[in-house]
């Protein structure tokens, strides 16, 4: 039975590859499933002196132009084929080649955010640019940050992409993270040397980074993001004296852990929260450095640079 299937895919790859006309991206894939489940250079290698690999990748390559768009294919961004795609790789297709999602981000961008570790690796492992960009400015590390990938994340980190990469909103990888409240990876990512050989010196420090994370965790509620960030705030701390109007109290300012993080604010039933929506993040940079504070029913100012 096993002969009869080899057979029978060494018969469906002979007849891709006799097409006339070019073989399109879901046709080239199949190709290359044939070529795999045919494997009739098996025990050529040792005769020849060339892998039995080379010999396959040769074959699709004189077989099909378009390796690298069936590379980049939706059926194989979304549901890869790890063997294909190293064949694929293997006969010539362009692992740096930019796919029609996310941006027109590289194929590298879009497996990182669909979370494919395996096939992340496949594409390092053949030289892909670890800090190719999508149209965004978002980098494989910030696509997987920003999904939560902590393996990913790990794997670009060890091939030294660059954790101070700015997207076009001026963002990092690590505030992409806090923004959607993935801890292990924020963690890991302030653990990561910022000072690395080829870094942005003096363009974008991890401090800066660390407030933008902190504001961004907070600006959407994820309280337990505060205390892994290595740093104290100067925040406005309420006074006994209750402000008139919206129940937010004057204020003083104290030094205080990360985590506390916004305004007080007096609810009907007389307790009080946090409000991290006095936050105001308006400086691409250090925006995260300035908090609105409401002052007699006056509008609302900007106290400015109360990080440490």
């Amino acid at each position: 039975m096993t002969l009869y299937l080899q057979s029978g895919h060494t018969l469906l790859a002979f007849w891709f590859s006799r097409q006339e006309g070019k073989l399109n991206r879901q046709q080239t894939i199949e190709l290359g499933h044939h070529i795999l489940k045919a494997h009739i250079f098996k025990g050529l290698s040792k005769k020849v002196g060339v892998s039995s690999s080379i010999l396959q990748g040769l074959w699709i390559s004189y077989s099909t132009e378009g390796l690298s768009m069936a590379l980049a294919s939706l059926r194989n961004l979304y549901t890869p084929n790890i063997k294909v795609s190293r064949l694929l790789i293997l006969g010539g297709a362009n692992v740096n080649y930019r796919t029609e999602v996310l941006n027109n981000a590289p194929i590298l961008c879009v497996q990182s955010h669909l979370g494919y570790a395996e096939m992340v690796a496949l594409l390092l492992e053949f030289g892909a640019n670890v800090d190719a960009a999508s149209e965004s400015g978002l980098t494989p590390l910030g696509y997987s940050a920003a999904a939560g990938f902590l393996s990913i994340v790990m794997l670009l980190c060890k091939k030294r992409a660059k954790v101070d990469h700015l997207d076009k909103n001026g963002q990092c990888a690590l505030v992409h993270a806090a923004l959607r409240g993935h801890l292990e990876v924020v963690k890991f990512l302030i653990q990561c040397d910022w000072s690395m050989a080829g870094q942005q010196q003096g363009v974008f420090k991890k401090s800066h980074a660390i407030q933008q994370a902190l504001i961004a965790a907070a600006s959407m509620g994820y309280t337990e993001v505060g205390p892994a960030l290595p740093t104290k705030a100067w925040l406005y701390l309420p006074t006994h004296q209750k402000a008139p109007g919206d129940g937010i109290q004057s204020a003083s300012v104290h030094p205080i852990p990360s985590w506390a993080v916004g305004f007080q604010e007096r609810q009907d039933n007389g307790t009080w929260r946090w409000n991290p929506e006095c936050f105001c993040p308006s400086h691409p940079i250090l925006g995260s450095g300035q908090l609105q504070e409401r002052k007699d029913n006056g509008p609302l100012s900007c106290q400015n640079k109360f990080w440490e």
